[in-house]
């Protein structure tokens, strides 16, 4: 499929630009394990969901923070609540040190999702003007800052700043407007079919949608699929 007269793309950052084809809750499960603690996928998906709205909530991720210092509060939180909970032993109470080790393991995923993706954001930011989008993140631009990704982007917009809903389409407008050019010469790049891909049509903007290959047959028509960002790249 050819993505042909687009001028400007919008980027989703979570679960888009974040990832190399996994989902989050399949790096936190790698981290876990990779720390001697044993618990099921869906366990551990369900504490984390559970931890994510807390910690924005209450504000305990505050927008100087880094990833290390985002990721040691959510491995503590989630060991807490696991253990008291009693789906994980009882040495994990003292978790400061567990916390450390989780939130490096994620540091290191991390650095090398973005030794990879850096290039390909660079050579589309000389060829595209772009915008980047986040749902959840209070501390998005200290990330973007810490992995030298800031640079690439004319427009960094986040929905808590916006005043926008994360289940909605708002911030791809936003991401529209901040382009200043028409829907049609915009291309969003998303992991969400709905929260990325079905706003970014209903706008009348194009689509690329960032899944694993198997889940082909769900794109709808005129919307390419691609397993990782740098597969993307070879689309537009």
């Amino acid at each position: 499929m050819e993505y042909d007269n687009i001028k400007g793309i919008i980027f989703d950052y979570d679960g888009t630009v974040d990832i190399r084809g996994d989902r989050w809750a399949e790096v936190m499960f790698d981290a876990f394990r990779s720390n001697g603690i044993e618990l099921s996928l869906p366990a551990l998906k369900h504490t984390a969901e559970a931890v994510g709205t807390y910690l924005i909530s209450d504000d305990l991720i505050q927008p100087t923070d880094d990833f290390t210092a985002m990721m040691r509060t959510c491995a503590r939180l989630m060991l807490q609540r696991l253990s008291d909970n009693y789906q994980i032993g009882s040495r994990f109470t003292d978790t400061s040190a567990t916390a450390d080790a989780i939130a490096r393991y994620c540091l290191s995923y991390m650095n090398a999702v973005f030794e990879v993706d850096r290039p390909v954001i660079g050579a589309l930011a000389a060829r595209f003007r772009l915008v980047l989008v986040s749902r959840y993140y209070p501390n998005f631009g200290a990330m973007l800052d810490e992995f030298g990704l800031s640079q690439y982007f004319r427009q960094i917009i986040q929905s808590r700043h916006t005043g926008t809903d994360a289940g909605d389409g708002d911030i791809i407008l936003r991401g529209v407007e901040a382009l200043d050019l028409p829907a049609a010469e915009i291309l969003v790049v998303g992991g969400s079919l709905r929260s990325d891909i079905g706003p970014a049509l209903a706008h009348g903007c194009r689509a690329l949608w960032i899944a694993d290959k198997s889940r082909a047959g769900e794109a709808p028509d005129g919307v390419a699929l691609a397993g990782s960002l740098r597969a993307a790249l070879k689309l537009i």
